[in-house]
């Protein structure tokens, strides 16, 4: 009974072996993903400056997150390349005019490398003006970036965030840099474990397969008016409070007085839920308003932020989507737009 317990197990686990193997060393590191952000998104622990692989380049066709293996599935050409410190920018500028920090959005999720916010708005600069990013990431983990010399200081900081997730309030505290501590992870960084340590141990390929099993679809909900529309939440989506105004704007007037103190210019770009922009369409019986009332209340506290939620409201009565319809992230053209306000703000 042993012999035949251990010929099974060998018989069970010699072919998964294999496939790990094949996986980490053969396949391309998006071969098991739908997107190349969730195949360039590291998990692993060693420390690392940047969420990606580093040094990366990636030419795929690759779908939205909220309809894959669906027939409403959009395919796209896309283009991936990170830096030497696993940020999504053609090279590392540690010197910027304007930095960007921001979430998925930012970063271009489903979105070809020269689409990006950052590209664009670069290219709406004519590239005059030094543009780098840094997302997804926080307030705070640029001032630690600054604090350990990676970065120096921009002339200009653009914070972005998503109206479904609330920024944290910074507090600013001295001496907090262990330079020790750093020494190391930068030596671990150099010798590069983070992106091997990740690949040996995601299994995306038995994830795939799982998958494939149980015919997993994009975890979208269709809207009831677009059959070819998804949302993240649709009729569920989170109704704001005064609580979360509050939290948001008290947030953002600690990022707008850390800036003044080191002589920063500041702009905050919050980026409305997709529901909230097509809301007619998921359907909602009315348009949240939770970022009209965070832009007035920091109009008030002399502020500058983007109301991107009016920009959108009037651009679409063009008629062209602003966000992708397989995806929750804003599409080429909803970038353009805001980019266009974002460089009249600037000026």
């Amino acid at each position: 009974m042993t012999q035949f317990l251990k010929r099974l197990l060998i018989f069970i686990l010699l072919p998964i072996s294999i496939l790990w193997i094949v996986e980490v060393f053969c396949l391309p590191i998006n071969y098991f993903t739908h997107r190349n952000w969730e195949a360039l998104l590291l998990h692993s622990k060693i420390p690392l400056y940047g969420p990606f692989c580093p040094n990366v380049k990636i030419k795929s066709i690759e779908v939205g997150d909220l309809a894959y293996n669906s027939e409403f599935a959009i395919d796209k050409n896309v283009i991936w390349k990170t830096d030497e410190l696993g940020f999504r920018n053609e090279a590392v500028i540690k010197e910027p005019d304007i930095l960007i920090i921001g979430d998925s959005f930012i970063a271009g999720t489903s979105l070809s490398q020269e689409q990006t916010f950052t590209n664009q708005l670069s290219k709406e600069y004519e590239g005059k003006l030094k543009i780098y990013d840094i997302a997804p990431s926080s307030f705070s983990y640029w001032v630690r970036l600054m604090e350990q010399g990676t970065l120096k200081k921009p002339k200009y900081v653009i914070f972005s965030c998503v109206e479904r997730f609330i920024p944290e309030f910074f507090v600013p505290t001295k001496n907090n840099f262990d330079s020790c501590r750093e020494r190391v992870k930068s030596e671990i960084r150099e010798i590069g474990l983070a992106p091997i340590a990740d690949r040996l141990t995601r299994f995306y390929s038995l994830k795939w397969v799982a998958a494939r099993i149980r015919n997993n679809k994009g975890t979208g909900i269709q809207s009831g008016i677009n059959k070819n529309m998804f949302f993240l939440h649709g009729k569920s989506v989170e109704e704001r409070n005064d609580n979360d105004i509050n939290k948001e704007v008290e947030a953002i007037v600690s990022y707008k007085k850390y800036c003044d103190s080191i002589g920063v210019k500041f702009l905050f770009l919050p980026m409305p839920n997709k529901e909230t922009v097509y809301y007619d369409l998921v359907p909602l019986p009315h348009q949240p308003n939770f970022l009209f009332k965070v832009n007035v209340l920091l109009n008030e506290k002399g502020i500058s932020a983007v109301n991107t939620l009016a920009i959108y409201n009037k651009s679409r009565a063009n008629n062209k989507f602003l966000y992708q319809l397989d995806d929750t992230h804003w599409n080429s053209y909803g970038i353009n737009v805001v980019v266009k306000a974002v460089k009249e703000k600037l000026e």
